[in-house]
Protein backbone atom coordinates (compact mmCIF):
# COMPACT_ATOMS: atom_id res chain seq x y z
CA UNK A 1 0.00 0.00 0.00
CA UNK A 2 2.66 2.50 0.95
CA UNK A 3 4.67 1.90 -2.22
CA UNK A 4 1.51 2.32 -4.31
CA UNK A 5 0.85 5.59 -2.47
CA UNK A 6 4.42 6.85 -2.94
CA UNK A 7 5.10 5.78 -6.53
CA UNK A 8 1.72 4.96 -8.09
CA UNK A 9 0.32 1.68 -9.38
CA UNK A 10 2.64 -1.22 -10.11
CA UNK A 11 3.11 -2.15 -13.74
CA UNK A 12 4.87 -5.52 -13.38
CA UNK A 13 5.31 -7.88 -10.44
CA UNK A 14 7.02 -11.21 -9.91
CA UNK A 15 8.09 -13.12 -6.86
CA UNK A 16 8.41 -16.31 -4.91
CA UNK A 17 7.04 -17.54 -1.60
CA UNK A 18 7.62 -20.50 0.65
CA UNK A 19 6.82 -21.85 4.07
CA UNK A 20 10.38 -22.10 5.32
CA UNK A 21 9.91 -22.70 9.05
CA UNK A 22 6.75 -24.82 8.89
CA UNK A 23 5.49 -23.23 12.14
CA UNK A 24 2.10 -22.44 10.60
CA UNK A 25 0.42 -23.04 7.21
CA UNK A 26 0.92 -19.56 5.70
CA UNK A 27 3.89 -18.34 3.69
CA UNK A 28 6.64 -17.08 5.98
CA UNK A 29 9.24 -16.08 3.38
CA UNK A 30 8.38 -13.93 0.34
CA UNK A 31 10.54 -12.14 -2.22
CA UNK A 32 9.28 -9.79 -4.89
CA UNK A 33 10.51 -7.75 -7.84
CA UNK A 34 8.41 -4.93 -9.18
CA UNK A 35 8.22 -2.00 -11.60
CA UNK A 36 5.98 1.02 -11.36
CA UNK A 37 4.39 2.78 -14.34
CA UNK A 38 6.42 5.84 -13.22
CA UNK A 39 9.65 3.96 -14.06
CA UNK A 40 10.67 3.19 -10.48
CA UNK A 41 12.07 -0.33 -10.02
CA UNK A 42 12.21 -2.22 -6.75
CA UNK A 43 12.63 -5.45 -4.89
CA UNK A 44 11.47 -6.63 -1.51
CA UNK A 45 12.06 -9.43 0.91
CA UNK A 46 9.84 -10.45 3.82
CA UNK A 47 11.04 -13.07 6.28
CA UNK A 48 8.54 -13.75 9.05
CA UNK A 49 10.65 -16.51 10.58
CA UNK A 50 13.98 -14.70 10.81
CA UNK A 51 15.78 -14.39 14.12
CA UNK A 52 16.28 -10.62 13.79
CA UNK A 53 13.40 -8.14 13.35
CA UNK A 54 14.13 -5.61 10.63
CA UNK A 55 11.57 -3.23 9.17
CA UNK A 56 12.97 -0.92 6.53
CA UNK A 57 12.05 0.63 3.22
CA UNK A 58 14.93 2.19 1.35
CA UNK A 59 14.45 4.51 -1.61
CA UNK A 60 17.61 5.30 -3.58
CA UNK A 61 17.70 7.92 -6.32
CA UNK A 62 20.18 10.07 -8.18
CA UNK A 63 20.09 12.74 -5.45
CA UNK A 64 20.34 10.52 -2.39
CA UNK A 65 18.76 7.83 -0.27
CA UNK A 66 15.81 7.81 2.15
CA UNK A 67 15.21 4.94 4.56
CA UNK A 68 12.37 4.46 7.02
CA UNK A 69 10.34 1.80 8.81
CA UNK A 70 6.68 1.11 8.20
CA UNK A 71 5.83 -0.27 11.66
CA UNK A 72 9.09 -0.01 13.58
CA UNK A 73 10.08 2.88 15.78
CA UNK A 74 13.38 3.71 14.12
CA UNK A 75 14.59 7.01 12.72
CA UNK A 76 13.98 8.14 9.17
CA UNK A 77 17.36 8.73 7.53
CA UNK A 78 18.06 11.01 4.59
CA UNK A 79 21.49 10.71 2.95
CA UNK A 80 22.55 13.11 0.20
CA UNK A 81 25.38 15.43 -0.88
CA UNK A 82 24.81 17.50 2.29
CA UNK A 83 25.47 14.50 4.54
CA UNK A 84 23.24 12.32 6.71
CA UNK A 85 20.15 13.70 8.42
CA UNK A 86 18.29 11.58 10.95
CA UNK A 87 14.70 12.36 11.91
CA UNK A 88 12.88 10.62 14.71
CA UNK A 89 9.11 10.76 14.41
CA UNK A 90 7.26 9.06 17.25
CA UNK A 91 4.81 6.40 16.19
CA UNK A 92 1.27 6.73 17.51
CA UNK A 93 0.26 4.34 20.30
CA UNK A 94 -1.69 2.35 17.69
CA UNK A 95 0.27 2.34 14.43
CA UNK A 96 -2.80 2.14 12.17
CA UNK A 97 -4.74 4.87 14.02
CA UNK A 98 -3.95 7.84 11.72
CA UNK A 99 -5.06 5.91 8.63
CA UNK A 100 -8.21 4.66 10.36
CA UNK A 101 -9.02 8.24 11.42
CA UNK A 102 -8.84 9.41 7.78
CA UNK A 103 -11.17 6.57 6.73
CA UNK A 104 -13.70 7.48 9.42
CA UNK A 105 -13.50 11.20 8.54
CA UNK A 106 -14.08 10.47 4.85
CA UNK A 107 -17.04 8.18 5.60
CA UNK A 108 -18.53 10.97 7.74
CA UNK A 109 -18.05 13.49 4.93
CA UNK A 110 -15.55 15.53 6.92
CA UNK A 111 -12.67 17.47 5.38
CA UNK A 112 -9.70 15.59 4.01
CA UNK A 113 -9.41 12.44 2.02
CA UNK A 114 -8.17 9.01 2.95
CA UNK A 115 -4.99 8.11 1.04
CA UNK A 116 -6.19 4.51 0.77
CA UNK A 117 -9.17 3.63 -1.35
CA UNK A 118 -11.01 0.57 -2.54
CA UNK A 119 -9.06 0.88 -5.80
CA UNK A 120 -5.65 1.00 -4.09
CA UNK A 121 -6.66 -1.91 -1.84
CA UNK A 122 -7.71 -3.92 -4.90
CA UNK A 123 -4.36 -3.16 -6.55
CA UNK A 124 -2.54 -4.35 -3.43
CA UNK A 125 -4.60 -7.56 -3.33
CA UNK A 126 -3.87 -8.17 -7.02
CA UNK A 127 -0.13 -7.75 -6.38
CA UNK A 128 -0.26 -10.25 -3.51
CA UNK A 129 -2.15 -12.71 -5.74
CA UNK A 130 0.46 -12.32 -8.51
CA UNK A 131 3.39 -12.90 -6.18
CA UNK A 132 1.77 -15.94 -4.55
CA UNK A 133 0.47 -17.44 -7.81
CA UNK A 134 3.39 -19.84 -8.04
CA UNK A 135 3.37 -20.74 -4.34
CA UNK A 136 2.19 -24.27 -3.76
CA UNK A 137 1.61 -25.47 -0.22
CA UNK A 138 1.81 -29.13 -1.20
CA UNK A 139 5.48 -29.00 -2.19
Amino acid sequence: DILDWLFGPLLAVSGEATNQAGAYPAEDRVTMRFAFASGVLGRGSWNFCGDIYRDRIEVTGELGRLSFATFGDTSTVLENHEGVRELHIENPAHIQQPLIETIVAELRGQAGACPSSGRSAARTSAVIDQVLASYRRDL
